[in-house]
């Protein structure tokens, strides 16, 4: 015979027994939570680009899809950023650098890929090799330099004029992440040894 006492345990946990759509409904919610962790993992926090991390893995993929894809890495730095930072603070660069992602997201094409690498660094992965690197980065240097950036520094409202140095450097058999970066970064460099505002393909 069940006690009184033991009866009650049993019903109550009969009665917070969960039915099969609950725990479906569960275990949905769990992996939207999971997706939404994974997704904020891959992104850059200022400006909602994807991340070096996630660059990486895109840049593992498009080694095994080279001749479907024919992969290239643009390297972007924005030119003098520094002053901009002294000249009216570091909370008008960090919105500074915020609208030139967004704008660069907004340039590029839909199988394009863009990504801030940190600093005042971005790059873009492209599709069409070398030729169609260049369109793209051109497009994006040309946009940049003729954009008057608002800004609200240490001085108040004003407008800001910057200019971008581009390296390229074009996926090939045999490389891994870190040789493409390397290089593109390389190629950078060597943008801003020259004149800067301009592109240099490694």
């Amino acid at each position: 015979m069940t006690s009184p006492i033991k009866g009650k345990f049993i019903k109550r946990k009969l009665d917070h027994k969960k039915s099969k759509k609950e725990l479906v409904e569960d275990v949905e919610a769990l992996r939207h939570k999971i997706r939404d962790l994974q997704t904020e993992l891959m992104l850059d926090d200022l400006t909602g680009l994807f991340n070096a991390r996630h660059l990486r893995m895109r840049l593992e993929e498009s080694l095994t899809r080279i001749e479907e894809m024919q992969p290239a890495l643009l390297f972007i730095d924005v030119d003098y950023f520094k002053s901009v930072n002294e000249k009216h603070g570091h909370q008008t660069g960090g919105h500074l650098l915020n609208v030139v992602g967004r704008m660069i997201a907004q340039l590029i094409r839909v199988d394009d890929v863009a990504f801030r690498y940190g600093g005042d660094e971005f790059v873009v992965l492209v599709t069409g090799g070398l030729d169609g690197a260049m369109i793209v980065g051109e497009r994006l240097r040309k946009t940049i330099e003729e954009t008057a950036f608002p800004v609200n520094g240490m001085s108040g409202p004003s407008k800001v004029n910057i200019t971008i140095s581009v390296g390229i450097r074009v996926v090939r058999e045999g490389d891994t992440p870190k040789d493409i970066i390397d290089e593109a970064d390389k190629a950078m460099y060597e943008a801003k040894r020259r004149t800067r505002n301009t592109l240099v393909a490694a």
